[in-house]
């Protein structure tokens, strides 16, 4: 895997990123408000819209899944943005790679000091959705991304296979009740549900979630939140 190149050039250490100490709940960055595009002719259900966009009826990505390591509730962000670094080639190279491979563990925590996930309260809520986004935007040469709420139910299914169909996995927020939330990368689709790495259960690399599943999941309660997609691409 290639070296990860870094705006400012620089060599990543444990050192180079420290959590943040901002206890204020309080996003950096809004999300972009998706609105799904007005047309009087155009697909009025989720098989119409496959069907003019002309995505696969089932698509897989061949990538490895980085799951939270044991008793960090709080890391399925680093968890997810590792997933999508690794599918991309991108590592740390003063990591050891038995197998061909970075250990889960080593790799999460490497991504976590790097990206200085989580973030909410300290870390102690989790990662926000500007922060997931700003990771790909601003601090990897050559990639982009964008984070969208609000998300239509249809539209929203119709995204996220046509991400995976192009090749690009994306990252969601899936709701487990009780404010137990958790990012997820998308990996695959077939008609009956999405493909996802659910980062608190080790013993699956990936997971199929119906589709009735997972927009329910997808459709949270926290404020800003509800319906959020987070798109990554190489620009």
């Amino acid at each position: 895997m290639q070296r990860p190149v870094f705006l400012d050039g620089s060599k990543t250490t444990e050192d180079d990123v420290e959590f943040s100490k901002d206890y204020e709940f309080k996003s950096k960055g809004a999300a972009e408000p998706f609105e799904m595009p007005e047309s009087k002719s155009g697909p009025e259900t989720l098989d119409e819209m496959i069907s003019q966009a002309q995505i696969p009826p089932a698509h897989r990505l061949f990538m490895r899944a980085y799951k939270q390591p044991a008793g960090k509730n709080n890391y399925c962000g680093p968890a997810s943005l590792a997933s999508v670094m690794d599918y991309y080639g991108i590592d740390f190279p003063d990591l050891s790679k038995p197998g061909g491979r970075p250990l889960n563990d080593d790799f999460v925590y490497a991504t976590a000091r790097w990206s200085g996930t989580p973030d909410v309260l300290g870390g102690v809520l989790g990662t926000s959705g500007d922060h997931m986004r700003d990771t790909f935007k601003n601090k990897l040469n050559g990639f982009n991304a964008g984070w969208y709420t609000s998300v239509a139910e249809d539209y929203l299914m119709s995204q996220v296979k046509s991400e995976i169909a192009n090749g690009r996995p994306c990252i969601i927020l899936m709701d487990y009740g009780n404010y137990w939330m958790d990012w997820q990368v998308c990996t695959g689709y077939d008609p009956h549900g999405i493909f996802t790495n659910v980062t608190f259960v080790p013993q699956y690399e990936f997971t199929h979630m119906c589709n009735s599943e997972f927009i329910s999941r997808a459709k949270n309660n926290i404020p800003g939140y509800t319906g959020s997609l987070i798109k990554i691409w190489k620009t």
